[in-house]
């Protein structure tokens, strides 16, 4: 449709001449012209591992300044998507805890941010998530207690909340920390939500998930059902 409407276009502007005729002929489609910025789905593009996330470090789009603020209604921090409020992409106001870019989840407007990312992952596979957190150190804000809920497949994982009274830009007091998550389906979605109602609210940095071994119990659950089954083969008919 749209290499169509372009081809009338030029012919429009050309009347019926032979080099309009000529244009018709050899148009070739948007999608195959390198000259045109094609906003669909690019072919083949290869798919991170399972549990692999994208932008856990927040270093994309570099900004210039010391933040730039993010909504809903414009760009995103590569690999996340913001489901409500702002937020911050800080750069040098900070330390990194890796890196050279960090996100704070309050940004402009005091409007609480909420960001989530939906991983590839495998059913009952279970996997550790790690991320960096803390709280803007920023002196002048207020309330000094910075909050933050973490959610993995539509469950809450956790409420943390940091206390940044003393704190400064120089002294980022970063905490990590982790979970084991179990994968219900082929796509997990990871969602971090500030409860902060000011422009400097929890910060947040590093976030990774990596596939683990079951837990014990599991794995001797497993070892039972394989000497079960075992048995049940070298003994057919008892």
């Amino acid at each position: 449709m749209f290499r169509t409407l372009l081809i009338l276009g030029i012919i429009a502007s050309l009347g019926t001449s032979a080099l309009a005729e000529e244009i018709v002929s050899s148009a070739v489609p948007l999608e195959q012209n390198p000259l045109i910025c094609w906003s669909g789905p690019m072919p083949n593009t290869p798919q991170p591992p399972a549990g692999e996330l994208i932008g856990g470090s927040f270093e994309e789009p570099v900004i210039s300044g010391p933040y730039q603020v993010f909504s809903s209604y414009g760009a995103m921090p590569h690999g996340w998507v913001i489901e409500s409020g702002t937020v911050d992409i800080v750069g040098n106001y900070w330390e990194a805890r890796k890196g050279k870019q960090s996100l704070d989840l309050s940004g402009a407007h005091a409007a609480p941010g909420t960001i989530y990312q939906d991983v590839r992952t495998e059913k009952g596979a279970w996997y550790l998530l790690r991320f960096a957190a803390s709280g803007n150190p920023e002196p002048a804000d207020q309330p000094t207690i910075k909050k933050l809920r973490v959610y993995f497949d539509g469950e809450l994982l956790d409420e943390l909340q940091f206390d940044v009274a003393g704190d400064d830009f120089e002294h980022v007091n970063w905490h990590y920390y982790k979970y084991k998550v179990k994968a219900s389906g082929d796509v997990s979605r990871l969602k971090f939500q500030s409860l902060t109602e000011s422009m400097c609210g929890p910060i947040l940095d590093d976030v990774s998930m990596t596939p683990i071994s079951p837990p014990q119990e599991l794995r001797e659950l497993q070892q039972f059902q394989e000497r079960q089954l075992q048995q049940e083969l070298t003994s057919p008919g008892e």
